[in-house]
């Protein structure tokens, strides 16, 4: 996911959004939906949750390492 957030979608939600004429950013594009400008913010806070997800997810598998490696040297010690 971060290898094609970095290489995909970032760069096509700023490319999209740069597309907007500035003096058009701020303004409802169609009715019922976000400004360019709301709607590029809403996909970088999406965009941003999800590797915070991630990062979360990778700490978590890290420290199972670490605890099963001290689960494993305990088992050593008491024998």
């Amino acid at each position: 996911f971060l290898r094609e957030c970095l290489r995909r979608y970032l760069p096509d939600s700023l490319q999209a959004f740069l597309r907007v004429p500035a003096a058009q950013r701020k303004a409802q594009l169609h009715e019922g939906q976000p400004s360019a400008e709301q709607a590029l913010l809403q996909q970088l806070r999406m965009l941003h949750e999800e590797v915070l997800q991630r990062e979360k997810k990778i700490g978590r598998s890290a420290a199972e390492h670490v605890l099963r490696q001290q689960r494993f040297l305990e088992s050593k010690k008491s024998r």
